[in-house]
């Protein structure tokens, strides 16, 4: 005979405990599992009320059965229940300079202002579906087969929110004990887990961009800084160059003109002077390419000799007066870091030596 102690019978299709029906086969209930009938047993000192079969029956599922449907309609009874906490750390990975995120929900005792229970929802049953302020909650109760993945999955699809309660350990000694049992089914907080949580994916998203975000702002300062130290490298190589040049140039038979020798003396004495200019003028340069972005809708026509960018159209460099003129385009993000891209380049260096000196409008923009 299967000893298995059954906790619930049913008499006229109503679960029933065993301390609330007469003893023995008087009590006319019947197996959850196999619908043979039970015996009651709920006058003995030693063993909890319980059920168990007359007589032997192959009913291996009886107390997983009978546990599963008791809390099913204690849920549908009740209308209320205990969610779970949330908490996920979330990652944006790739960085390490971008530390995670942890979003946490504390669990809450919901009412359900409709609750049913063995809804199809597309190809899958849920075990209760409570109804809550316009959305759904469906309800798994996890006994002896948890929510496989396929189910799992097509529950998350429909992006309402869904949580399992674990009763597989659940001794019968609570089950027998309406209080203990209704303890562990509606306000456990330990023995539920979510399946999806539609507030918890919508923060966990959140997270996640405002991650990216700050990876991505990481990310431009590294490059910022590594524009820096290539400018400064690029700066150092400059005036070495130049130091270079001011000694050839005091050495060769140049030195007689007035002009070479001035200019040769310039190089020799004020080289952070000339170090300035250049600075000076890569950020005149800038200045004109944010111009044409703000003004000219990133259109513009630069000067091949000095670099500067005109009002596009122009055919004559408003700064140095050279005719020599091509019309360009540029975009926010290029002018956004256009001062830092023309201290990298080259083409500050080049309008100082081909054009000293700017017109008055040119300089003023540095």
């Amino acid at each position: 005979m299967n000893t298995t102690k059954i906790p619930f019978g049913l008499l006229n299709g109503d679960l029933k405990r065993a301390m609330d029906v007469p003893n023995g086969l008087a009590c006319g209930c019947l197996c959850p599992g196999c619908k043979s009938p039970l015996i009651a047993a709920n006058k003995g000192v030693r063993n909890v009320p319980h059920f168990r079969h007359a007589q032997a029956v192959d009913c291996q599922g009886a107390y997983e059965t009978a546990l599963h449907r008791a809390a099913k309609e204690l849920l549908v009874e009740k209308m209320f229940v205990q969610t779970p906490d949330f908490d996920q750390y979330v990652t944006a990975g790739g960085n390490h300079l971008i530390s995670g995120k942890r979003v946490s929900i504390p669990g809450a005792l919901v009412s359900a202002d409709q609750a049913q229970s063995e809804v199809t929802m597309q190809g899958v049953v849920p075990d209760v579906v409570y109804t809550v302020g316009g959305h759904l909650l469906l309800i798994e109760i996890h006994v002896s087969h948890k929510v496989d993945g396929r189910k799992q999955q097509v529950l998350r699809s429909m992006d309402q929110s869904s949580f399992e309660i674990d009763l597989r350990h659940l001794k019968i000694e609570s089950v027998v004990d309406p209080k203990a049992f209704e303890h562990e089914v509606l306000h456990n907080p330990e023995n539920r887990r979510w399946l999806h949580s539609r507030l918890g994916a919508r923060l966990v998203s959140r997270a996640l961009t405002e991650l990216t975000q700050a990876r991505e702002q990481q990310r431009e300062k590294q490059r910022l800084r590594e524009l820096e130290l290539t400018e400064q490298r690029a700066s150092g190589k400059l005036l070495r160059e130049l130091e270079a040049q001011a000694r050839r140039q005091i050495t060769s038979e140049q030195v007689a003109q007035a002009h070479d020798s001035h200019e040769a003396k310039v190089y020799r004495e004020n080289m952070g002077e000339l170090r300035q200019r250049i600075m000076c003028r890569a950020k005149a340069i800038a200045r004109t390419i944010e111009r044409a972005v703000t003004e000219h809708e990133g259109q513009g026509a630069q000067c091949q000799t000095c670099w500067m960018v005109n009002a596009p159209g122009d055919v004559r460099c408003t700064y140095c007066q050279s005719t020599t003129l091509s019309q360009v385009s540029f975009t926010s993000d290029y002018a956004r870091n256009a001062e830092a891209r023309m201290r990298c380049s080259t083409k500050p260096d080049e309008s100082i030596k081909r054009v000293p000196n700017l017109e008055a409008e040119g300089e003023g923009l540095s």
